[in-house]
């Protein structure tokens, strides 16, 4: 199972792409990143800037898998202990397009009904707010 969305900005491609990989401008919108250069093979470490529910550690594990300058931007994703050994992955995909740029973006990799509830009623409504608003947001301010 995945999350997928596509998104329409009217900002140019490169406030974007600073948006998704400085670490400054990342926690402005998402999580506070610890260790994150986007470079290949680089391990890093998000974590969430209010206290965590019960329920989750109050990070996530990740690892760069693709760099590709102002294009394509793809790291894992453990949010516990558990899925360590089948982490998912996160990609962001940008292209240019009148007025600004496209994004397509997918977190792919859950698993069972916990994968399916996860992604659609917790991850996915996140992650749909954080790329529609906060992040343009923080990416037009830089």
């Amino acid at each position: 199972m995945q999350i997928r969305f596509e998104f329409a900005y009217t900002l140019p491609r490169e406030k974007i792409w600073r948006a998704l990989t400085a670490p400054a401008l990342m926690e402005r919108w998402f999580m506070r990143p610890e260790g994150m250069e986007p470079k290949v093979g680089t391990q890093f470490r998000l974590v969430d800037k209010v206290q965590p529910p019960k329920h989750w550690r109050g990070f996530v594990d990740c690892r760069v898998l693709e760099c590709e300058e102002g294009k394509r931007f793809s790291h894992t994703w453990v949010g516990d202990e558990k899925q360590a050994d089948a982490p998912q992955v996160v990609t962001y995909e940008l292209s240019d397009a009148p007025g600004g740029c496209r994004m397509i973006f997918t977190h792919d990799g859950f698993r069972g009904v916990g994968g399916f509830v996860l992604s659609r009623f917790i991850l996915g409504p996140g992650w749909k707010k954080h790329l529609s608003t906060s992040m343009p947001e923080a990416a037009a301010a830089a």
